[in-house]
């Protein structure tokens, strides 16, 4: 609250209630792409290391499997942090993907949400 209480001191030009709205709005999104790519990384860390585990379990139980190798590698925060601003940028490049089933609710729940906050 206190930095809000310093965005509303530093905004004496105007409406102050709009300029109110606005700072929550910001700080809303801004917690929420937070808290987002949070759960994102705490879901989506195991599942792909379990993953990796199995991949390599698979190759090593198959060493003349002709398939490709699976590229599967564990993600931090800068690329969970990439993934939802390009979520909700609405640009979605695929290059950057959650795997769990978790992840992917976790996203759906993302979008519908910013849906409802920003008409």
């Amino acid at each position: 609250m206190r930095v809000v209480r310093v965005y509303e001191n530093s905004f004496l030009i105007g409406n102050q209630d709009v300029t109110k709205q606005i700072i929550k709005i910001f700080l809303s999104i801004f917690a929420l792409i937070f808290i987002m790519t949070c759960m994102l990384l705490t879901f989506e860390n195991p599942y792909r290391r379990q993953r990796i585990i199995e991949i390599e379990q698979l190759y090593q139980d198959h060493p003349d499997c002709k398939i490709p190798k699976l590229v599967f590698y564990e993600t931090n925060f800068s690329e969970m942090l990439y993934f939802v601003l390009v979520t909700l940028s609405t640009v979605g490049y695929g290059d950057v993907i959650p795997h769990s089933t978790i992840g992917r609710f976790c996203v759906v729940a993302l979008i519908c949400i910013v849906l409802i906050m920003i008409p």
